[in-house]
C-alpha cells in the first residue's frame, strides 16, 4: 500500500484517466515523479496539469507536442469523461 503522501502507479493513472504506461512514460519524461518502486509522488499530479497547460498554450513545441496535445483532448473530450 502507498504511503499517504504518495501513490500507487494504478492510483496516479486513474487520477489523470492514463493507462499505468502513461504514468510510467511521464515518469521518464521527468513529468511524474517516482518515490519508489510502483510508487509516484503526489506533487505528479500538479506538474502533469501544468504539462497539459504548456501542451495546450503551445509553450512546449513541437510537431510531436501538438499530436500529443490533440490526443488528450480528444480523450478528455470523449464520451463519459
Amino acid at each position: 500500500m502507498a504511503e499517504p503522501d504518495k501513490l500507487t502507479a494504478d492510483r496516479l493513472a486513474e487520477l489523470l484517466g492514463v493507462s499505468t504506461k502513461t504514468v510510467r512514460d511521464l515518469a521518464a519524461r521527468g513529468i511524474a515523479v517516482r518515490a519508489g518502486r510502483g510508487q509516484y509522488e503526489m506533487r505528479s499530479i500538479p506538474r502533469y496539469c501544468e504539462h497539459l497547460r504548456r501542451l495546450a498554450t503551445g509553450k512546449a513545441g513541437g510537431e510531436a507536442v501538438a499530436a500529443s496535445a490533440a490526443a488528450a483532448r480528444a480523450r478528455l473530450a470523449a464520451p463519459g469523461r
